[in-house]
């Protein structure tokens, strides 16, 4: 089994713009996973597709594995979502990344200091601000373990487009 983080688009009904949305699905392929990404918007009559998938692996040092029992660390692996505004660009900004840090505060810390560097009106008082945090640990019945590989490598993108699920 494999990690794998989606990026959906949903066009709602009455809605100008598309919506976009980053799930995180454990499945021996990303094809395997559809269906309960489709599960997820079941309850709208939202047009789902998938702009891109990646699978998760690496992360900053660590190797990204997947076993069916836990095992405490001191490091975890969070997805963080930053939003800010640009002066001049009406909509607001965002970026998210995977970051390995020990608490959620660890974690915010480094998102604030590596995505929307540039973006010089920023959120809540004029600094940018994490929109979402969420710690992936645990996904039904596998869990996420962080093997340390200070010489690994990411995979890269597998699929970027237009794919009606």
């Amino acid at each position: 089994m494999k990690l794998y983080q989606f990026y959906l688009g949903i066009q709602m009904p009455h809605a100008n713009l598309e919506m976009h949305d980053v799930q995180f699905a454990v499945a021996p392929t990303p094809q395997a996973a559809f269906a309960d990404l489709k599960r997820i918007w079941a309850h709208t009559d939202a047009r789902l597709h998938i702009d891109g998938w990646r699978e998760i692996n690496w992360v900053a040092g660590y190797d990204i594995v997947l076993q069916n029992q836990a095992h405490e660390l001191p490091e975890k692996l969070f997805f963080v979502n930053v939003g800010a505004y640009q002066e001049g660009d009406l909509a607001e900004l965002h970026a998210f990344d995977l970051f390995v840090a020990s608490d959620e505060q660890d974690a915010k810390r480094q998102a604030l200091a590596t995505l929307l560097p540039h973006a010089n009106q920023q959120h809540k008082d004029n600094l940018k601000d994490v929109d979402n945090i969420l710690q992936l640990n645990q996904f039904h019945d596998w869990f996420v373990h962080l093997r340390p590989n200070p010489n690994g490598q990411a995979k890269a993108i597998e699929f970027q487009g237009y794919l009606p699920i």
